[in-house]
């Protein structure tokens, strides 16, 4: 991970309140699959499953990525400065 556990946490819970039960999801940084061998990569039409015993299965299928929104952000135009 390229954030430790306690971190991810301390950043979550500044804007959001975490309440017993709440699950926090993390992925991995983009081409680790190229590290493995044999290489393991997701593709379109694979599948992506995440478990919890004694609650149940989310599965996800795995699309193409979509373009970047190269469009900014309202919140983006917030943060610029006028002069």
């Amino acid at each position: 991970m390229i954030f430790p556990v306690a971190r991810l946490i301390s950043f979550l819970s500044r804007d959001t309140s975490l309440l017993a039960g709440t699950l926090i999801l993390t992925g991995t940084p983009a081409a680790v699959g190229f590290a493995r061998r044999p290489l393991v990569l997701l593709a379109p039409g694979g599948r992506v499953s995440v478990e919890i015993e004694g609650i149940g299965t989310r599965d996800n299928p795995v699309q193409r990525a979509r373009p970047p929104d190269t469009r900014m952000s309202s919140a983006a135009a917030f943060e610029l400065d006028p002069d």
